[in-house]
């Protein structure tokens, strides 16, 4: 009898992981939402960025915005076995000046946001004196 060998994958591709969309902020920090309010989708890509990207493409098609789309999104990991970590971006969509050799029209560019940090400018509190 032959032993059976084990297929090994040559290839040394990070393995799909798959995301889904937590949250969803416009520029000026208002909640958005997709077509469908209950499902946000499930973005399978190979790191938090690209799901992240691919996610905003789709909110911006469903608002139908043209031209430069902001908006941040938290991304949770819903991979199995995985810690389920929530990612945080910064997500810009600019229109490019003539369509690229696939005919893609616009460049999404994704930049990670700390978790404590907000994305619109903070107002600076006013601090009340007390009086005795």
């Amino acid at each position: 009898m032959a032993k059976s060998r084990r297929v090994r994958s040559r290839s040394k591709k990070a393995p799909m992981r798959s995301f889904t969309v937590e949250a969803a902020k416009d520029a000026s920090g208002k909640v958005t939402n997709f077509a469908n309010k209950d499902y946000s989708g499930r973005y399978m890509n190979r790191n938090p960025a690209g799901a992240a990207k691919k996610a905003a493409t789709q909110l911006c098609r469903d608002k139908k915005v043209k031209g430069t789309c902001v908006m941040t999104l938290h991304m949770r990991e819903t991979t199995q076995n995985s810690k389920h970590k929530v990612f945080r971006y910064k997500l810009t969509r600019k229109k490019l000046a003539e369509p690229g050799p696939f005919g893609n029209q616009y460049e999404m560019k994704a930049k990670a946001v700390k978790a404590g940090m907000s994305t619109k400018k903070s107002k600076k509190s006013k601090k009340k004196s007390s009086r005795r």
